[in-house]
């Protein structure tokens, strides 16, 4: 069923009320709680990375932190090299950790999936 723009509280009509979808509840709430606690994703300046092929990159800073979003829309992994200052990289969706070499960081990207590195 799509959305059909109507005004409350027809406009809710189409959600899948007591037949959520829990994994992607539990992931958009994760997303959630992460926006929260880094202002970077909220008011963060943007700069692109990359936005070849499947993969898109980019940089989110602001005074106090910078994080990269990393996206592959491929059905297949994919690779990405981006310059990285610091020894290593943490992603706050999967919990693993990578490390840098001669300031850059080489990082595979699930099929479909994402990486948001610290």
């Amino acid at each position: 069923a799509g959305l059909e723009g109507f005004e409350d509280p027809f406009n809710r009509k189409p959600y899948p009320w007591g037949n959520e979808d829990a994994e992607l509840l539990h992931w958009y709430t994760k997303l959630g709680k992460i926006r929260k606690r880094h202002p970077a994703l909220r008011r963060g300046d943007l700069q692109w990375i990359s936005t070849d092929g499947p993969v898109l990159a980019y940089r989110r800073t602001d005074p106090t932190e910078h994080l990269v979003v990393v996206t592959n829309a491929a059905t297949t992994p994919q690779q990405l090299t981006i310059p990285w200052e610091a020894l290593g990289a943490y992603d706050l969706l999967s919990r693993k950790k990578f490390f840098s070499w001669n300031n850059q960081l080489t990082v595979t990207i699930p099929a479909h999936g994402c990486l948001l590195l610290i």
